[in-house]
């Protein structure tokens, strides 16, 4: 009767394996496309850097950058 159990436990055994692989196969993948997001997000957060150096650098210059037009208010119309 002992072989019987030990067999059974051998059986059980396989499908623990069979089920950390899987876990494992399944993290790997969860991994994977978490450093896709990172490469594309540090990427993005380049071209934005870029986009407001440029934009400082204009306004540094004298020169307003799209979107930085002064605007003005109400209070400065009615000095006029």
């Amino acid at each position: 009767m002992r072989r019987i159990s030990g067999q059974r436990r051998g059986e059980g055994g396989f499908a623990a394996v069979v089920v950390m692989v899987a876990i494992l196969a399944v993290l790997m993948i969860y991994t994977t496309a978490n450093v896709r997001v990172l490469v594309h997000l540090q990427n993005e957060l380049k071209l934005i850097e870029q986009q407001q150096l440029r934009r400082l650098d204009g306004a540094s210059a004298g020169v307003p950058a799209a979107g930085n037009a002064p605007v003005e208010s109400p209070a400065s119309r009615e000095t006029r």
